[in-house]
């Protein structure tokens, strides 16, 4: 079941993102978009966590993805200030879009190399 939930919830975070542009017209939209947003992120984390935590060095791999997690959130603030300063906020939600496609394509190779092992 996670091999097609995990990767389904991931384009769906994409399509989120990339749909977010759409959203800064009115209060409600945007806070549609913030709610729909959020039970799909944490749905996707949630699958993360359990996964990482079914690996053989789970409580390494639990460690390393905290403190990526912490440090992935400042970066990711500090991008994104300078995105919405220098081109808008239409593009930050392309910005991220992109960036959870490249999560895709590594949820996508390491679902792949488990299938293998």
């Amino acid at each position: 079941m996670e091999r097609i939930l995990l990767p389904l919830t991931f384009a769906a975070l994409i399509a989120v993102y990339a749909l977010l542009p759409l959203a800064d017209r009115t209060l409600p939209t945007v806070l549609l978009a913030a709610a729909i947003w959020g039970m799909v992120n944490e749905t996707a984390l949630t699958m993360l966590v359990v996964r990482i935590s079914r690996a053989s060095a789970a409580s390494e791999a639990l460690a390393l993805y905290n403190s990526i997690t912490y440090i992935s959130a400042a970066v990711g603030t500090a991008c994104a200030g300078a995105i919405v300063s220098s081109v808008g906020f239409a593009s930050l939600g392309l910005a991220a879009a992109v960036v959870c496609a490249a999560g895709l394509l590594m949820v996508a190779a390491s679902l792949q190399q488990s299938q293998i092992a």
